[in-house]
């Protein structure tokens, strides 16, 4: 081991210990032990934390020795805004407009600008594409900002509808792919999610009758206004509703509490069995079965591979195959 003589006094603890140990000649993990044997090796400021938070520090003690002042009201500045010559926003403006700014700026001399300004952006303005319509409800001008905007505001679009009844028979009810759910059409039937599907396809094969329900049923909702409530299915034979409901929600509850006809509610452990059933019989993709495959399962087999695949090929090694292949034909031919 070296021996080296280390005077604690002449020791400058805000330094690294990589100093000490340049100047001592030996690595940073020996110079670390010999400072922790006498018993000085967390007086070191570079041991006590991140070394850009130390720094931060040590710069911020130096700061606050001498701080900066802001030039209009003489308070301190903060050290993260050391770079600033003044406190705030509203020290800089007063400053700088003080006694007409830095330019001296008179009254009349301040018109001559502003009339310059406008003019400059009347000539340099971008023409608008928006078109220019007026509002049904108050006759006002304005622009379009959606193609299907019919007046100028929520609350005019609101008094025109109530007057007109616009939106009678175009709210509430069915919605071709609304929601995250797999839908489609099964035999002229549409079905809003799988669990519907799986239902349709288990009352279809036990012969059980029913139609898509379009009748609505008014109820109070949680904002406490009235809504409309459309149940999926409608037995003709037992006069029942049959709403599938894989999760309940607040909302649900609402809708039961207002609805005085009869309903049968296939919820999430009910509709077990039945999906058991079509995937037995139709295999687990039985979302396949819908018309025109809205969904691109693999329900063809790759021409090179023979592997399932939404179209033609599997993959883009299989279509590059394939395109090869057909280009070499046409080249022998």
């Amino acid at each position: 081991m070296k021996h080296i003589n280390i005077n604690i006094d002449e020791l400058d603890f805000s330094k690294p210990i990589s100093h000490y140990s340049d100047i001592f000649g030996l690595s940073d993990n020996a110079m670390r032990n010999r400072f922790k044997k006498l018993g000085i090796y967390n007086k070191f400021i570079y041991t006590q934390g991140h070394i850009s938070k130390i720094k931060s520090k040590v710069l911020q003690d130096d700061y606050n020795k001498n701080p900066k002042k802001c030039i209009h009201c003489n308070q301190i500045i903060d050290f993260k805004r050391k770079k600033n010559n003044y406190c705030s926003i509203r020290c800089s403006s007063t400053y700088t407009q003080k006694e007409g700014g830095h330019c001296k700026w008179n009254e009349e001399d301040k018109v001559k600008i502003k009339e310059k300004l406008i003019n400059f952006y009347k000539l340099n303005k971008k023409p608008s594409n928006l078109k220019i319509e007026n509002c049904k409800e108050c006759g006002v001008s304005f622009s379009l900002k959606k193609k299907t905007q019919i007046c100028c505001s929520r609350k005019c679009f609101e008094d025109w509808n109530k007057k007109t009844g616009y939106l009678k028979g175009k709210s509430g009810g069915i919605r071709e792919g609304a929601g995250r759910s797999k839908s489609g059409w099964y035999k002229g039937i549409y079905c809003n999610s799988s669990y519907e599907l799986a239902w349709v396809i288990y009352s279809i094969d036990n012969n059980i009758n029913f139609i898509r329900n379009t009748k609505s049923f008014e109820y109070i909702n949680t904002k406490g206004k009235i809504s409309k409530y459309y149940p999926d299915f409608y037995l003709t034979n037992s006069k029942t509703y049959v709403e599938i409901k894989g999760y309940k929600e607040k909302e649900f509850e609402n809708k039961q509490k207002y609805f005085t006809e009869k309903i049968l509610v296939v919820d999430k452990n009910e509709i077990k069995p039945i999906i058991n059933y079509v995937e037995s019989k139709y295999g687990k993709n039985f979302i396949e079965l819908y018309e025109g495959n809205p969904h691109k399962s693999k329900m063809n087999n790759c021409l090179i591979c023979r592997k399932p695949a939404k179209n033609q090929y599997c993959s883009r090694v299989c279509s590059g195959i394939g395109v090869r292949k057909i280009k070499d034909s046409i080249d022998k031919n």
